[in-house]
């Protein structure tokens, strides 16, 4: 049996129109199905039916299918047994449709979509709890099942633009391009914003925890800490959403508690804070450092610059010299001279960790974010070649991590790309770091279509998923594509990053993963910090609103059916490509940066100048003191 969701929000009105007729099937109370064993047993609070407390406690009866191929929907009823999310696996035949989860002690419904190419009467249904870690259980009330209807036809495969965003000023919106209205799409952005970063459900929903009048940070709520990864994250959605109180309030905080003022890691943010703001580990997670740069670049270019800590492009330079070399020294054991970078000088790549020889001497795939350093290139006041060429090192190291066969990557690797698990041995599989790195490279793709190899990247990996199920598969692997131990979970934040891969790819399959994101409920309860951050990141690249924001750009995003109007009326710039021609021959050339003020004006690239333009372009900036960028 074929196993995929549907979703007919996502497909036009008439391919949805055999669904206007749903049919019945089965309605099922689970109190008189068979219980599974282990500490299974029959509840009568808040409703008769079933409750499983353990991994491997369940229940099965037999689904009642029409014979006939269709889409299907089956909704089932259920409860937690507190405030958390209680989840439970679904299967049918074997196969699993999916782990829907029930929030409150109430009784709440969800409902799986799925297609059957291949329809018997009837089939085993089997509910399993296979995500116990003691903090709720998980009460069974009911299931309806229907058959929504016939199979429709495939959507085309999308078609990948002839041109990288940053030259064609055109951001794609694939839900729209899927058949739902930009309306649609904005009021869920939106309301996904909303919810992450001004629900008052501060306990299951809110991401973004105001403190006092000007400050703000964002909660790892799974760790109850503060993570620089996530303030980085807060402050780039912020941006990216018009919202500058929200940006400044995150900015402030991450001053306030999180920079080291001194010592070995001055100048960059401890990766791991109290929520009230005592350091719990000074070390950076070089990846904050980079959201938090090019964010701010993006604040100055959307907002202007104020003064001081809001001087936003000063800021963004600040960081971004200490990131190169942040002046500070020391003597190892032997009399080796110490420095701390986040970026190993002869390999042309960023660092797992600048704290220690060894810690240097590896990387974190997912930290490699090849659009962003090629934005320091034409942006940044210093170090403009060596931003540029990490840019290409990062292409070249991604080639080296992934499996060819499955797309997959390690959490950790050495610089060659092989895995690295001597830190910790599970890291040499694809575990939660790894889930970002596809996303990373579509949105490289997205923004420069500089190297190809990315679009087979993402259908290799969105591949070796639709194999797994796309509704279905696992969160962890080994690279080889077999499911890491004692891992069930289907993760929202995973099946945000396989549907952002689809930016970067032209296979009919690259829509099955738009719906199945679209379809995942905005993730709730005590672990969605990291689903959640990944999530809106995705919703963000897929409606399009994922976009550069560059100085005193000569002309808007060209509107089309499929991308998104900017929502800000008074920024001080808008999100299009802008960049000063490069005068190159294979060898070497010329780009020219911006100044420090948001208010510089860049040539646009995209078509090529020709020599007289070229040639006055780098007399103006000569005359205006602008650096140039040696390629």
């Amino acid at each position: 049996m074929k196993y995929a969701f549907i979703r007919c929000g996502l497909l036009s009105l008439a391919l949805c129109s055999s669904f206007a007729h749903s049919q019945v099937l089965q309605e099922f109370e689970l109190e008189n199905g068979t219980l599974l064993g282990g500490h299974t047993g029959l509840i009568d609070e808040p409703f008769e039916g079933v409750g499983v407390y353990g991994n491997s406690d369940g229940v099965s009866t037999v689904a009642a299918l029409s014979g006939i191929p269709g889409v299907f929907a089956l909704t089932v009823t259920g409860a937690s047994s507190n405030d958390s999310t209680a989840r439970v696996g679904v299967y049918l035949g074997g196969k699993r449709l999916g782990t829907p989860g029930f929030s409150g002690t109430s009784a709440t419904s969800q409902t799986l979509e799925f297609e059957l190419t291949q329809a018997p009467s009837e089939s085993e249904l089997r509910f399993v709890l296979e995500t116990d870690d003691g903090s709720n259980d998980t009460l069974l009330d009911a299931f309806q099942l229907e058959r929504l209807g016939d199979i429709p036809p495939p959507p085309p495969p999308p078609i990948l633009p002839a041109q990288g965003a940053f030259e064609s000023q055109q951001y794609r919106n694939l839900f729209v391009e899927m058949g739902l209205t930009a309306e649609e799409v904005e009021a869920r952005v939106n309301a996904v914003y909303d919810q992450l970063f001004h629900s008052e459900d501060l306990e299951n929903e809110a991401l973004f925890i105001p403190v006092g009048e000007d400050m703000a940070y964002i909660w790892d709520t799974g760790n109850n800490d503060v993570r620089s990864e996530g303030m980085s994250y807060g402050m780039m959605m912020a941006v990216l959403m018009d919202r500058k109180e929200d940006f400044d309030r995150l900015w402030k905080w991450a001053n306030t508690y999180s920079l080291n003022r001194e010592g070995d890691m001055k100048g960059y943010y401890a990766w791991q804070v109290t929520t009230d703001g005592q350091i719990r580990d000074k070390n950076p997670a070089p990846d904050g450092e980079e959201y938090m740069a090019t964010a701010l670049f993006f604040a100055s270019h959307r907002w202007g610059d104020g003064e001081a800590l809001f001087d936003y492009n000063a800021q963004a330079n600040i960081l971004l010299d200490d990131m190169f070399d942040n002046g500070q020294t020391r003597y190892a054991n032997g009399g080796i001279l110490e420095s701390f970078s986040l970026f190993d000088h002869n390999e042309m790549q960023v660092v797992f960790s600048p704290a220690t020889p060894s810690d240097r001497n590896w990387t974190d795939p997912s930290y490699h974010l090849p659009a962003f350093y090629e934005l320091w290139a034409r942006w940044a006041d210093d170090n403009n070649a060596f931003w540029l060429e990490l840019a290409q090192s990062s292409r070249d190291f991604l080639k080296t991590t992934v499996h060819p066969d499955t797309g997959l990557s390690p959490d950790y690797a050495y610089f060659d790309g092989s895995p690295h698990g001597d830190y910790q041995n599970w890291k040499d599989t694809f575990q939660y770091d790894a889930w970002r790195t596809v996303g990373n490279a579509a949105m490289d793709y997205y923004w420069w279509k500089k190297d190809d190899w990315q679009n087979t990247y993402a259908e290799t990996l969105q591949a070796f998923f639709m194999s797994e199920g796309v509704d279905s598969y696992s969160s962890l692997y080994e690279l080889d594509g077999t499911p890491y131990e004692n891992n069930a979970d289907h993760s929202p934040g995973l099946v945000a990053m396989n549907a952002l891969a689809s930016l970067a790819s032209n296979e009919p399959a690259a829509w099955e993963f738009v719906e199945a994101f679209w379809k995942t409920p905005i993730p709730t309860g005590k672990y969605r910090y990291y689903d959640g951050c990944l999530y809106m990141f995705a919703m963000l690249a897929l409606s399009g609103k994922y976009q550069i924001y560059c100085p005193d750009c000569e002309s808007k995003p060209s509107a089309n059916s499929s991308s998104l109007s900017s929502s800000s009326s008074d920024s001080s710039s808008s999100a299009v490509s802008s960049v000063a021609s490069s005068t190159s021959n294979s060898s070497s050339g010329e780009l020219a940066s911006s100044s420090s003020s948001s208010q510089g004006s860049i040539l646009g690239g995209g078509v090529g100048f020709n020599l007289l333009l070229t040639l006055c372009g780098l007399l103006f900036f000569r005359l205006c003191g602008k650096r140039k960028l040696m390629a």
